[in-house]
């Protein structure tokens, strides 16, 4: 019982790693957009909410590929 709920600790704190660095990915480069082009806050809180969408989803995704590249490895 211990042994599953830390496995599933473990794989949601990949995911939770993972999404945090897709975050600041999309909030850098939606920030050096609204820098260049000068939006207003209604835009950048739109920019603040599509930012933990998309970083939660580029958190997923990198998850299923890390264990799938992970689970097509060679070991000797």
């Amino acid at each position: 019982m211990i042994g599953s709920v830390a496995r599933i600790a473990k794989k949601l704190g990949m995911i939770a790693a993972f999404s945090l660095v897709g975050f600041v990915f999309v909030k850098v480069v939606f920030a050096v957009v609204c820098w260049g082009i000068g939006h207003d806050s209604f835009e950048a809180i739109a920019g603040i909410v599509s930012s933990i969408g998309l970083g939660g989803w580029i958190g997923i995704e990198a998850y299923l590929s890390f264990t799938s590249w992970r689970s097509h490895k060679k070991v000797p």
